[in-house]
């Protein structure tokens, strides 16, 4: 068969498939998710009342159990800033950034309201706005106060100034909290803090429901991963509690797996209590977890928590009883003075990555982008009292700026059945190399009354490994109990069967290649579809330490002809492929005449005629099976 020697040479973006449909599908999904929390609470709310009626309660509960048990939230009570190295982005920090979260705004849901008067937020007009709290009166709280002056207090008293000193804080309390994240009104909030939850032991060491709770993936976590899911954008930061000194008795590993509610969801970020980082002459570091601070892993042996903040003896603007004293301050440990720590610093991120991009990352893309580049601390690689170590801005802020030039962060979609194999290059001396994936993967379903807690909660299951040479390939992170028991490390590198954020850490060697391989297994779910369209899930890549993606697909091998095997039938809704010779397809992909990946499909058996629907006007249409290509421009 005679050969074309045309060479094509087809640039790009993997976060292009679908573009034409898919943001109509997310938002009649929000909709949906946000009728559902209505429709939920509602019914929840008047639970509450007639139990509180019946009890003569004062205290509101945050739920009433199946079985009729009232439960209740409880709280998870300017050195932070230097040891996660967020005061580096700040005005006068060594990156030359100014960062201060200026036109961002920040969720914080609570106990009560933050006080609005404190000199801390006096910088600017409306410095903290209370929230459309749904029905409930102005409760200014010192809990509430002491987390939002961490994330942002402007300074006034220089050892207590927040992450981020001007950005906007949105206060609420803590009822109707996933209710309020999908109303309107929060539609700009895109990062939410929540310093509490359900204490999963009471004052006497026994479990509040049981030990068999104790890492559950419940309804609260459920309902967590539907918002992440509906609100692609926005991040949610939980503190992992203060329940590290308890026991679990039905633990397989003895001082573990005592997390609760909002600290078991898959998409959010959950925040453990590291001390101060000790920095002693020689260069040494010692870093330490707070012994209160609560463990994980989940029953399904997820890395949770997934990132540690410094949260002991903060201080930070509190209000008392008066509330003519505006320049009231305290110190505070706990995982409730982590998560503050974080979000702050998260929030100036964002705005980096949108100064830098002209757009809002996805929250996929901070969370990745926060463990890739995390100070690691505890066991060597991810372990359930660190999660993936302590944070790390100024790493993180760095990678940001390196993806101007060399791209380091990667926003694409993978479709049923595709695998994706991208270039990693490499532009300085750095051997010791981190490429981390992440997905926001639809909510599972609550375990909360299951018989079974321990089942794994994951829906699609992305697979992440770096292939060296062709021939070597280097697996992620996950937790193993068999090595935690027989080699006293949790974190072994295998298939991981049950996270949806992948890490693969790995030492360059010269003069080799390496390749960068997404895949899933099983079938791809989103809920935003119709059954019969054509499953994908979004995801993040990033990579750090001298690395970049390498998006540009050369095919410099001389290309088939196209129409010695297939022809064109074009119609209202797409393109007909006609399959002549029933040849076996490995892929069929349309680009954008300037090369952005508009439409990918994997097929699992030959066809005589191939329907391609939600296509451009016109484009580039390749087919591919073993080492053959064809290509074809279309015009419809």
């Amino acid at each position: 068969m005679k050969k074309r020697q045309t060479v094509i040479i087809l640039v790009f973006s993997i976060a292009s498939n679908f573009i034409f449909s898919q943001n109509n599908n997310i938002k009649e999904f929000y909709l949906e998710v946000q009728k559902n929390f209505e429709k939920k609470q509602r019914i929840e709310n008047d639970k509450i009342d007639i139990f509180m009626k019946k009890n003569g309660l004062s205290v509101r509960p945050a739920k009433i159990t199946d079985d009729g048990r009232a439960l209740f939230f409880e709280t998870h009570n300017i050195d932070s800033s230097k040891d996660t190295k967020t005061n580096e982005l700040n005005p006068s920090g060594s990156l030359g950034l100014d960062l201060e979260g200026e036109g961002y705004k920040i969720g914080v849901w609570d106990q009560g309201h933050v006080f609005k008067e404190h000199v801390e937020f006096q910088n600017d007009i409306e410095r903290v706005l209370i929230g459309q709290d749904l029905p409930y009166d102005l409760n200014y709280n010192f809990h509430a106060t002491h987390v939002a002056g961490t994330i942002g207090a402007s300074g006034v008293e220089s050892d207590a100034k927040g992450m981020a000193s001007k950005v906007q804080i949105i206060s609420y309390d803590w009822n109707n909290a996933f209710l309020e994240l999908m109303v309107d009104a929060a539609n700009d909030i895109y990062i939410s803090n929540h310093s509490y939850g359900i204490p999963g032991f009471q004052s006497n060491g026994q479990p509040t429901l049981g030990f068999s709770y104790l890492g559950t993936y419940d309804d609260w976590a459920s309902d967590l991963d539907a918002v992440h899911f509906a609100r692609p954008n926005f991040l949610a930061v939980c503190s992992a509690g203060n329940e590290g000194r308890e026991n679990n008795t039905e633990s397989s590993v003895v001082g573990y797996d005592v997390l609760t509610d909002m600290s078991t969801a898959k998409n959010n970020i959950v925040v453990a209590n590291a001390k101060n980082i000790l920095y002693f002459q020689s260069g040494a570091t010692l870093k330490r977890i707070n012994e209160s601070s609560s463990q994980g892993p989940t029953n399904d042996f997820r890395i949770k928590p997934d990132i540690s903040g410094i949260g002991t003896e903060v201080r930070s603007c509190i209000v008392g009883n008066n509330l003519n004293q505006k320049d009231l301050y305290s110190i505070a440990s706990g995982t409730s003075m982590a998560a503050p720590n974080i979000s702050g610093s998260l929030v100036l991120l964002q705005e980096f990555y949108n100064e830098t991009k002209g757009e809002l990352p996805l929250s996929s893309t901070l969370k990745a982008l926060t463990i890739n580049t995390a100070l690691d601390a505890g066991d060597d690689g991810p372990d359930p009292n660190f999660g993936w170590g302590i944070m790390d801005s100024m790493k993180s802020a760095i990678t940001i700026s390196e993806n101007v030039t060399n791209e380091t962060i990667l926003e694409g979609t993978i479709s049923q059945g595709e695998e994706i194999i991208l270039g990693l290059e490499f532009y300085n001396g750095e051997s010791e190399i981190s490429v981390t994936l992440c997905w926001t993967d639809p909510e599972g379903d609550s375990l909360e009354s299951a018989l079974d807690k321990n089942v794994p909660v994951l829906v699609n299951d992305l697979d992440l490994r770096i292939i060296e040479d062709e021939t070597i390939d280097y697996f992620p992170y996950a937790l193993s109990l068999e090595n935690k028991i027989n080699n006293s490390l949790w974190a072994i590198k295998a298939d991981n069967l049950v996270d949806n954020i992948e890490r693969v850490d790995f030492t360059k060697n010269e003069g080799s290649t390496y390749k960068i391989k997404i895949s899933h297994k099983n079938n791809l779910f989103n809920p935003a579809l119709e059954a019969e369209e054509t499953q994908y899930q979004d995801f993040s890549i990033v990579v750090s330490n001298g690395a970049k993606i390498n998006t540009t697909l050369n095919v410099d091998e001389p290309i088939e002809n196209f129409n010695d095997r297939f022809d064109l039938h074009y119609n209202k809704n797409g393109i007909s492929l006609v399959n002549l010779l029933n040849t076996y397809v490995d892929a069929i992909l349309v680009y954008s005449f300037e090369g952005k990946l508009i439409y990918s499909e994997k097929p699992t058996q030959i066809k005589e005629i191939y329907n391609l629907t939600n296509l451009p006007k016109a484009g580039i249409l390749v087919v591919t099976f073993g080492e053959s290509r064809y290509v074809k421009k279309f015009l419809r």
